[in-house]
């Protein structure tokens, strides 16, 4: 290996309004209300059933259409961050750090090496200086991450050196606002869990049943005789510890199986103890995952003065991943939805129905945000520009 590959630097961000970058990408006025539309959204339930349906279309509505005047007004509190979050910008924003990096880069060595020999400073700078204008980068990405590596690699393939895509997004499905190729094999990642729960044994996996009900089909049959017992009554769980009294619904159980075939490896353990106690009637568990992420907000006299709205009355800890934030990117990088009716997502619905009985609706609900989110961005990859002029925003705010 070349000397000059033994040296990295790792840089890690958060793409623009996400996380702790500015500015953020709210569609509330501050954190307390946020976690009360969340604490609704537990309260109503997932897409599940028909009946569902009309509830959910209107939440998503509701949330769209406010993130589309929010994130493009120009107001004293908020900035038009909404038109500039889609991928294309933000890989700008990749090749505008790796510049910048490789500029501070060769200034600091000139800097540390102003009292070296003549020969030791060449060496270096040989190594280190700022190739302005082709900085190249090795990019490691995962999920949304995928998509934002293999746009980097259409957009500047020159800038490319390395890159890892783990867990690939479909990008033509994705860019197409499909959301149609991701479920496919969703289902089996769950008969996947049945499986290593049953070779796991009694002693490493609490849903594990004898190998006389059927090995991993008895596990199985246990989850869904769980999940069928929610769906026709909710779960009753008592105040316990720090926790509130609090019930248990069966979107409650598929939202923490979206998190577990998300996470296997570090979720199954958990995920089949949760399960097994609620075989059992105990549902305190999954109670006190629920409440766990809520907190009590107090506004800071910076949110009294600023006024609602504004980045101070936002914590970034607090405020993590959120539908607004991922609805804002993935929207502006599909194509307009904002024309399509209810039946465009009901049909949507039961395609991804028959892909996975589990996570169909989660999914149907990301593209029905698209439908009434109406801003589109302010700039957009076309192709042919390999070296595009960086948008707006970078210098503004965007960490």
């Amino acid at each position: 290996m070349d000397s000059k590959d033994k040296y990295f630097d790792i840089i890690g961000f958060d793409p623009r309004g996400v996380n702790n970058t500015t500015p953020t990408a709210s569609c509330f006025p501050d954190d307390a209300s946020r976690q009360n539309w969340q604490i609704q959204i537990q309260a109503q339930g997932l897409l599940t059933t028909n009946d569902s349906f009309p509830t959910v279309l209107a939440r998503e509505q509701a949330l769209a259409r406010s993130c589309s005047a929010v994130l493009t007004s120009n107001d004293s509190h908020v900035e038009e961050v909404g038109k500039y979050m889609n991928t294309p910008v933000v890989v700008t924003d990749m090749v505008e750090i790796a510049e910048r990096l490789g500029e501070w880069r060769e200034k600091q060595a000139t800097k540390e090496l102003i009292n070296t020999s003549e020969k030791l400073r060449q060496t270096v700078m040989k190594q280190v200086a700022w190739k302005k204008g082709n900085e190249t980068i090795l990019y490691w990405g995962f999920s949304y991450g995928t998509l934002l590596g293999a746009t980097l690699a259409a957009m500047h393939p020159k800038r490319i050196r390395r890159v890892v895509l783990d867990g690939v997004c479909d990008a033509d499905d994705y860019y197409a606002g499909g959301w149609l190729s991701n479920l496919q094999d969703t289902d089996l990642i769950l008969d996947q869990f049945f499986t290593q729960c049953y070779e796991a044994g009694p002693d490493n996996c609490a849903l594990h049943v004898p190998s006389h009900t059927y090995g991993p089909f008895g596990i199985k049959e246990k989850f869904d005789s769980v999940l069928q017992s929610l769906r026709l009554s909710p779960l009753p769980v008592d105040a316990h510890g720090p926790y509130s009294a609090d019930i248990i619904t069966y979107s409650d159980l598929l939202n923490e199986l979206t998190q577990v075939v998300y996470k296997p490896h570090a979720l199954f353990h958990r995920f089949a103890r949760i399960v097994h106690e609620m075989s059992k009637g105990n549902g305190t568990e999954l109670a006190a995952l629920k409440q766990s992420g809520r907190k009590a907000f107090c506004p800071t006299s910076e949110c009294r003065r600023d006024g609602p709205w504004s980045d101070s009355c936002h914590d970034p800890r607090a405020y993590g991943f959120s539908g607004e934030t991922s609805g804002a990117i993935h929207c502006t990088d599909a194509p307009d939805y904002s024309k399509k009716n209810a039946h465009f997502f009901w049909d949507r619905w039961h395609k991804l129905l028959a892909q996975s009985k589990y996570l169909a609706g989660t999914w149907t609900e990301i593209t029905a945000f698209c439908g009434s989110y109406t801003t589109r961005p302010s700039w957009e990859f076309d192709g042919r520009q390999e070296h595009p002029q960086s948008p707006p925003f970078f210098s503004q705010g965007t960490n």
